[in-house]
This record gives structure tokens, C-alpha cells and sequence, in this order.
């Protein structure tokens, strides 16, 4: 998006330093405040097989 990216940088720090509206567009505004404020790491939004979990069975998840 914005130049190279070092290789041994995860998804999540990436994301991290992107700003608040490019996060709402890839996560949802949900999943990116939760992922800002964090209280759920950027892998924890998907199940074992890769697929995104809904909302509700992250708060599940979560305990949220």
C-alpha cells in the first residue's frame, strides 16, 4: 500500500500503523476497534481454517 514491507513483519503490526479508516475497511469498524484497543489480536478474527468468525462468536469467543 505505502512502499515495502521488511519480511518479518507481521499482518497485524502492519496493520497497526495504518490509519483508522484503511483498518474499518479491511476489518469492519467492530473488528478494527477491537483490534485497536487490544482486546483481540488480528488472528483470533478467523477459525482454524482461515474462514472469519461473526461477531457473535468472537464475543463467545472472547468473552466479550
Amino acid at each position: 500500500m505505502n512502499g515495502p514491507v521488511d519480511g518479518s513483519e507481521t499482518y497485524g503490526t502492519w496493520l497497526k500503523r495504518q490509519p483508522v479508516d484503511f483498518q474499518n475497511d479491511m476489518l469492519g469498524r467492530t473488528r478494527a476497534e477491537l483490534f485497536r484497543n487490544g482486546k483481540v489480536p488480528i488472528d483470533r478474527f478467523v477459525d482454524d481454517l482461515g474462514k472469519t468468525i461473526t461477531l457473535k462468536e468472537l464475543a463467545i469467543k472472547e468473552n466479550l
